[in-house]
């Protein structure tokens, strides 16, 4: 591995927490330095200056003379507008064109511009059509975020949806397993996500939030009425996974109990790392986007 720079920074926000990892760069792997987690909750209006706040308090974390300092971002789900949309398979229009169309169709305030990442669904009954699920985020969001690293000493050099982040993270899990088919559920601190794996091809089904209050059997329910939306997969041994990287113990032991999930191991995680990190899964996401899974 050859890199200009001596550490790296893998940053989640996760509903009002914001987990950081912090790796150094050596010639052949990441040596873990430390994680930390802040109560502090973004603003999705990037009309303040969360992130540059968070990364001073990162920065008292790291060498003085470690020199600029490259940041994997993991954005909040709150922060991407998603939607579906309908490809026509035989068309000279190109594909990019057609999905900024709909962008421009279908999204608000279309007028200050998106970044987005177009996922392949599958195709519709006649064949004319294929499903793509789009992702955007507000160009003015993004640009923001990049002065307030910049002025922190930071530079974000990568940005992930949870969604292309746990497709990454349950792709890997699944082929160590030689898995070909697979319902994968991420527990987050006030989040969950279920997605479906199909071979190569990952479908996200939804994401569902557990509000302040709610009790485990109504949660427990509403991702059950998720996974009825699928079939087959359910009844293959070990085809159901759960990525815990919650803090409520009771939640996860309930969805194992209750829909036959199956706990994830630590393997897809580096071995330098495995056994350095206490709770490795609570810290997922963000080691993901730095490369170290």
């Amino acid at each position: 591995m050859i890199t200009p720079f001596s550490h790296r920074l893998g940053l989640e926000f996760d509903d009002g927490y914001v987990k950081a990892v912090i790796v150094q760069v050596l010639r052949k792997r990441h040596r873990f330095i430390c994680t930390a987690e802040f109560e502090l909750r973004p603003d999705k209006n990037a009309e303040s200056n969360h992130l540059g706040k968070i990364l001073t308090q990162v920065k008292s974390m790291l060498p003085a003379d470690c020199g600029l300092i490259p940041v994997s971002l993991v954005l909040p789900a709150e922060y991407i507008v998603e939607s579906t949309v309908s490809i026509p398979v035989d068309s000279e229009i190109e594909r990019d064109e057609w999905e900024m169309w709909e962008l421009v169709k279908h999204l608000p305030d279309e007028d200050e511009g998106y970044f987005y990442e177009s996922v392949y669904i599958g195709p519709y009954e006649d064949g004319k059509f294929q499903a793509r699920k789009i992702r955007a985020v507000k160009k003015r969001l993004i640009d923001s975020l990049m002065r307030q690293s910049i002025s922190a000493g930071f530079v974000i050099d990568s940005i992930w949806t949870p969604q292309s982040i746990l497709h990454y993270v349950f792709r890997k899990y699944a082929s160590s397993k030689k898995t070909p088919m697979a319902e994968c559920i991420y527990l987050g601190g006030r989040s969950a996500y279920v997605i479906r794996t199909t071979g190569l091809q990952d479908q996200e089904l939804t994401s569902a939030r557990l509000p302040a209050g709610e009790s485990t059997d109504s949660f427990i329910e509403t991702l059950a009425t998720y996974l009825s939306w699928s079939s087959e997969t359910h009844h293959n041994p070990g085809s159901r996974i759960l990525l815990d990287a919650s803090t409520n113990g009771q939640l996860a032991d309930a969805i194992v109990k209750k829909l036959g999930f199956v706990r994830s191991e630590n393997r897809p995680i580096s071995r330098v790392l495995r056994g350095t990190i206490e709770n490795p899964e609570r810290m997922i996401l963000p080691l993901a986007a730095l490369g170290a899974i």
